[in-house]
């Protein structure tokens, strides 16, 4: 059987045409999934805005935030890592009121530590 150059462009286009196609519906599946986990969340968390944005409540605390202060944090550290929780919680679907009663630094690592993450993860 003898090959020409037009068998095997047609090969290779039919080829790429598959795979083409079965990513495209790969890429549907996973996001009418998506979509349909997103709607079960909303119904279970009974926030159904329809935008898919949460509405944040404000509540007011009593003036606890001070102490925090003299842990070396200024009141806009404070602000701004209790709107970053605000803001992941929001996120997520939490919609509970909450309130910030300490913040610890978490342990940090060494430097070689560091060093090997650093030299492992860069990019390419």
């Amino acid at each position: 059987m003898d090959w020409s150059w037009a068998d095997t462009f047609n090969v290779a286009i039919t080829g790429i045409v598959v795979v083409f196609i079965a990513l495209v519906v790969l890429i549907l599946i996973v996001w009418i999934v998506g979509k349909i986990f997103e709607s079960i969340d909303t119904k279970k968390n009974g926030n159904s805005t329809g935008n898919g944005k949460s509405e944040v409540a404000v509540v007011s605390a009593p003036k606890a935030a001070a102490p925090l202060a003299e842990d070396g944090l200024t009141d806009e550290v404070v602000a701004a890592i209790t709107a970053a929780i605000a803001c992941v919680m929001t996120e997520n679907g939490v919609v509970k009121p909450f309130r910030v009663k300490t913040i610890q630094r978490v342990g940090s690592r060494n430097v070689w530590n560091m060093a090997g993450l650093m030299e492992n993860t860069r990019p390419f």
